[in-house]
């Protein structure tokens, strides 16, 4: 739990980096690594837009979302005979969206409530500190973004959105 708070401080931490990231750079590179790691899975990956999927930020954190949500998404998944990720990015509105949908059992309605509290954990224990989610809002919110979840039994989507960047 320590090495998570002191990892969170470094997050929150303001840094003038704010390069321009492709978002599809981001969910590729990250899928190339858990594909190593999680061989049994699949991770299907859409992509609906023409041009890139511009945002601007620190890349880092961008990323440490992105593998948060599917780390959770594989554990949500981890039983299933099917181990099937989703993995959807596209430009709607001036955002650009990733939803990364997992066909686990879904978040029931009396955890849903408490999912970005600090602390709050519905893993076994040694499995989750109960940090991932609410350290993700928080650098989503940093970076005029937000984190949105949606689910019912048998499917959980969580929807990171960010501003788009323009290409002037």
């Amino acid at each position: 739990i320590d090495q998570s708070i002191s990892n969170y401080k470094n997050f929150n931490k303001k840094t003038d980096d704010n390069e321009i990231i492709d978002i599809r750079t981001v969910v590729d590179s990250t899928i190339d690594v858990l594909v190593n790691t999680h061989k049994k899975f699949q991770f299907k990956t859409g992509y609906k837009s023409d041009g890139a999927l511009l945002v601007k930020g620190n890349r880092n954190e961008i990323q440490q979302v992105v593998v948060n949500i599917l780390n959770n998404a594989v554990d949500a998944s981890e039983h299933l005979p099917e181990k099937i990720i989703k993995i959807d990015a596209a430009l709607k509105d001036n955002l650009v969206t990733i939803k990364i949908s997992d066909f686990g059992e879904g978040i029931t309605e009396h955890q849903l409530p408490n999912i970005f509290n600090f602390f709050y954990t519905t893993k076994k224990v040694g499995k989750g500190t109960g940090l991932g989610l609410p350290i993700c809002k928080n650098l989503l919110q940093k970076h005029n973004g937000q984190l949105v979840v949606d689910s019912k039994p048998g499917q959980t989507t969580f929807t990171i959105s960010l501003p788009v960047h323009s290409v002037d």
